[in-house]
């Protein structure tokens, strides 16, 4: 895996960072006039579209049909999170204003839940419970990636274009197969 990407010059790394960054940011393929506007070096959407095509006979992009832009395939996005993803630790300061914030959402969120419960409570004498409702979505696709032996990468796509992220821990011995079997199996 890592072999390949050495085997990658820095314009074909960079389109492909770019193509895994849209899918995971939108869940749809990217096309070359989406990719062209976002990379730093200045290419003809031609040029951008013959590079996906060779990504894409090295087995790391697809066209979902003809006249769609191209997706990451499972060894694309396997190549991007071993070796192209860059994550950079959040500044100190930076981290403790988002845990403040979170702190503060959760603490108002706790509070309303009690405002309401007590009402409800106080207006019908009775015992009450506020539940949060839980938003229904219907998935337009599902994929596993496997990070390490053990635990996966599940990015679902909802229709309405929201894209979660999940890690979870699955059995050492699932395969790659078994994984890609399984997100074709939900995707019909």
């Amino acid at each position: 895996k890592n072999n390949m990407l050495s085997e990658l010059n820095d314009r074909y790394k960079e389109i492909l960072r770019q193509v895994v960054d849209h899918y995971l940011q939108y869940g749809e393929p990217a096309g070359s006039s989406a990719i062209a506007s976002n990379i730093s070096e200045k290419l003809s959407t031609a040029t951008i579209r013959n590079v996906m095509a060779d990504l894409e006979e090295l087995g790391l992009l697809y066209a979902p049909h003809i006249s769609a832009g191209r997706m990451p395939t499972q060894h694309g996005l396997r190549l991007f999170v071993d070796g192209l993803m860059q994550v950079q630790p959040l500044p100190r300061n930076d981290r403790k204003a988002l845990e403040s914030l979170a702190g503060e959402a959760l603490s108002a969120q706790n509070e309303v839940y009690e405002k309401a419960s007590g009402l409800l409570s106080s207006m019908s004498s009775c015992a009450a419970v506020i539940a949060a409702p839980k938003r229904d979505k219907t998935l337009r696709q599902i994929e596993f990636v496997q990070l390490s032996p053990g635990r996966v990468l599940i990015v679902l796509v909802s229709e309405d274009g929201m894209i979660e992220n999940r890690l979870m821990d699955v059995p050492a011995d699932i395969s790659v197969s078994s994984l890609n079997m399984a997100s074709n199996y939900l995707n019909t």
